[in-house]
Order: C-alpha cells, then structure tokens, then sequence
C-alpha cells in the first residue's frame, strides 16, 4: 500500500513540532500495513483517526483511501490537527471562577462533554482550512486577525446577555475577524468573519429594535456579506448550536447544523475539491474565492 502526505498535512505536522511529525510517520506506517485502521465518514469518504505523540499530545489525522478519490491501492493523509480542550473555569475566568457565567438563555448545549467535542471540531477544521490558505492563498491568509484574548471573550459574553457556545470561543481563540483587505471573504460562499466588536454591535442594534421575531438573543453572528456589509449575516444559535441566515429584508432559515459542520464542509472541499458541492473553491491573485464567478478577474478553479 502506498501512502502519500500532502503538503497541507506535513506543514501542519512541521508546525506542530518533531514529536508530530514522527507519530505521523508511524501512522504512514500502519496505514500501509491496514488503511483502514480509521472510522469512514460515508458522507465525505473521509477516513479519521486519532493517534498519541511521544510528548503526550493526542493528534486527528484525516485521509482519503481508494478511488475515486485516491488512485488504487493508494493513501493520502490530507490533514493533521492537535486535539485541543476547552479552558476550565479557573483558567477561563481567573480568580472570578467562582462567579457564575452570563445566563445561557435556555442552552441545551451544556454538557462538558458536548462542550468539549465541539470546540475540538472547530479547532481541528480550521487548523485545516488555515493551513490550505497559508499554501494556496496567502492573501487571505494575511487578512486574518489574531485571536481575542480570554478578557476580550468574557467582555463580550458580558456585552450580548448571553453565554458563548464553545464553537465560537475555539474559532475566535484563533482569529477574532479579519482586516479589511483582499481576499478576506474566503469563508465558504465567500462570507468575511466578523471581528468581536463587530458582532456586539451587530447584535445590540438588533436587540435594540424588541422584537422577538426579528432577532433573539441566544443568536450570535459571526460572518457577514462583506468587512463592512451587514446586508446578510451567518449567527449560532446558543441553544441550539445551529448556524442561520439573516438578512436585512427579514429573511430567516437555518443553513447548517453546527459551526463544525460549515468549518468541516469548507475544509473537506479545499483539501478534496471532488467533495465539493456546486461551490467551488478557486484562487484569484493568491485570495480564496468561491464560484464559479464571472466578476472576479483571473479566477480560476482549484482542482487539487
């Protein structure tokens, strides 16, 4: 069995230190022995599989194996991400850890467990999604934003009268928005993340109007039409970790089941474009835009 690493997956084991990349070679190993020590997501074709490094960290591996989307006989580890944990409440909230969190507005995704796993997902979905841009598209890499500080997160949770759901704490622990530049609005179906500030304000104009049926607290935005354009905006809902559509003519609907699934679809067609849907990723000046497109100059599909 041959077993291949792409060059996303060795950045991403480069990055994450000499410990990882000699458990992936081990893995590569193995996978050529048994490619099917991992577990088959039958929707993607995507294999994944968790595997522990000499100095203790847990790492998720994810690879393709087999045609259509491997030749026969083949194996590609497409990506590579260290299993993170959310923050305890001393680490998070410091010497207030005693003190109780913002109500949670009725949050039925509470349980540490879930709350972990999410997190843990996202993480491991733009770990992916970063490291293809930092490859095929370093302009929209470069408009990236550092991530918010814990104080920064506890001040918005304070800000919005509500609890922040684990996904966007992970996202924004990353990257808290972009700058307004070229190629920010590479999320899928080319929205732009919104920074931190943004959202508080987002969110309080549209509490402020009171009414229930236009915008309801427990739904915190996170990406936008444009930088600048809040005409559309993507949001979570806190209670139940769906991700809806809003726009400014009253439109409503829900769009994806959680934050890890929107991350994870987007992450699954840069690293295999065959998976992805009648959007696909192109490359237009070293910027990540979705098409196919017409009114973008030199876009040009990204096929792998």
């Amino acid at each position: 069995m041959n077993v291949e690493i792409s060059d996303g997956a060795r950045e991403q084991s480069r990055q994450l230190g000499p410990a990882a990349e000699a458990a992936v070679a081990e893995l590569s190993q193995s996978l050529a022995v048994n490619p099917l020590l991992g577990e088959l997501d039958t929707f993607t074709k995507l294999y994944r599989t968790s595997i522990a490094t000499r100095d203790g960290a847990t790492l998720s591996v994810h690879y393709l194996y087999g045609p259509p989307y491997t030749a026969e006989g083949v194996v590609q580890i497409g990506s590579v991400a260290r299993v993170s944990t959310p923050p305890t409440a001393a680490e998070k909230y410091g010497e207030h850890a005693d003190v109780e969190p913002p109500e949670s507005a009725g949050d039925i995704r509470d349980d540490a467990a879930q709350e972990e796993t999410a997190g843990r997902q996202v993480t491991d979905a733009w770990t992916r999604i970063e490291t293809w841009l930092r490859v095929h598209a370093p302009a929209s890499h470069e408009a990236l934003l550092p991530g918010a500080s814990e104080q920064e997160l506890i001040h918005l949770e304070d800000v919005l009268g509500t609890r922040l759901p684990a996904e966007l704490t992970a996202l924004w622990r990353l990257h808290a928005g972009v700058h307004d530049a070229r190629g920010a609005g590479f999320l899928f179906r080319n929205w732009a993340l919104m920074n931190v500030a943004d959202v508080a304000e987002y969110h309080g104009n549209q509490m402020r109007l009171g009414d229930d049926d236009v915008w309801l607290r427990p739904w915190i935005p996170f990406c936008s039409a444009g930088v600048h354009d809040r005409s559309f905006v993507l949001y979570v809902d806190a209670k139940t970790g769906t991700v809806g559509y809003s726009s400014r003519y009253g439109e409503r609907r829900e769009e994806f089941a959680s934050l890890s699934v929107y991350l994870e679809e987007m992450a699954d067609a840069l690293e295999v474009p065959a998976l992805a849907g009648k959007e696909k990723p192109g490359l237009a000046d070293g910027a990540l835009v979705w098409g196919p497109v017409g009114d973008v100059p030199g876009w040009q599909p990204y096929n792998g």
